[in-house]
């Protein structure tokens, strides 16, 4: 086997295990912290939009939505994250958000 064989199937190895770990996240996400959410954010979302970023730093900063960050309750903080981050897409994207919005409805 050739040494770019080998190593197209470690890679392709690794991006199963990947996407295995994260559909079992995904499975599991209403039992996940909030943290955590915002962890998958962060480590998702390669390239977070400039105007989302404030949001999900002021989320990184909150344990629960019933936290405040400032003057905002942390409802307000998530949805203004959500209405922000329309760029991200994906099946973490779309689990995650909707993971928010149920927890952001209290």
């Amino acid at each position: 086997m050739s040494t770019k064989l080998r190593l197209l199937e470690r890679i392709i190895r690794r991006e199963v295990r990947r996407q295995l770990a994260e559909s079992a996240d995904l499975e599991n996400i209403k039992n996940v912290s909030f943290k955590q959410l915002v962890n998958m954010i962060y480590s998702d979302w390669k390239n977070v939009s400039p105007y989302a970023e404030p949001y999900l730093s002021a989320m990184s900063t909150m344990r629960n939505p019933t936290d405040r960050y400032g003057f905002d309750d942390g409802y307000s903080i998530i949805m203004y994250f959500l209405s922000n981050a329309s760029q991200w897409k994906g099946p973490v994207a779309k689990a995650v958000k909707a993971e928010l919005k149920r927890r952001a409805k209290g």
